[in-house]
């Protein structure tokens, strides 16, 4: 997570920092569905709403893609959005072809992200690596810092 990236708080800060009034936020997670998964997403989503001010939604991916994800590319420009993937735990081969349903869901998760950037969407993908539940323990303290560093600003 965050390997190649001096300050990732700034980064996280500068994402939320850009909620502008009228917008919302949407968690969108290429993650498999888990209790702390759910629990993570339901704190980040309440604190991050009542902080910032604005509608927070949630997207398990890949399945909002043809749903929500459809709003979020060609809606208004009024969503920010925090991308959470993660390296494939169990993987398993799609039947009758040469890759996995792992690789399948971050091709998605990454298709999703670049037609959002070319888009001009405001748009951070956070990749959580092979321990999901570390990842994201680690997540929910840059949230917090960065949420910090907003409001002393």
């Amino acid at each position: 997570m965050f390997r190649d990236i001096e300050d990732p708080v700034a980064h996280l800060a500068a994402l939320l920092g850009a909620v502008e009034t009228g917008d919302y936020l949407a968690l969108l997670a290429f993650l498999p569905v888990t209790p702390t998964l759910e629990r993570f997403l339901k704190r980040q989503q309440q604190s991050l709403s009542h902080t910032l001010g604005c509608a927070t939604t949630i997207g398990i991916g890949p399945r909002f893609l043809h749903s929500t994800g459809q709003l979020h590319k060609g809606g208004a420009n009024n969503g920010v959005f925090l991308q959470l993937t993660a390296a494939a735990l169990e993987d398993l081969d799609v039947p009758g072809a040469n890759y996995t349903f792992g690789t399948l869901n971050l091709a998605q998760a990454m298709g999703d992200f670049e037609v959002l950037q070319t888009l001009k969407r405001r748009v951070l993908r956070v990749h959580v690596g092979t321990d999901i539940e570390s990842g994201l323990v680690t997540l929910e303290s840059l949230l917090d810092q960065a949420m910090s560093r907003i409001h002393s600003r």
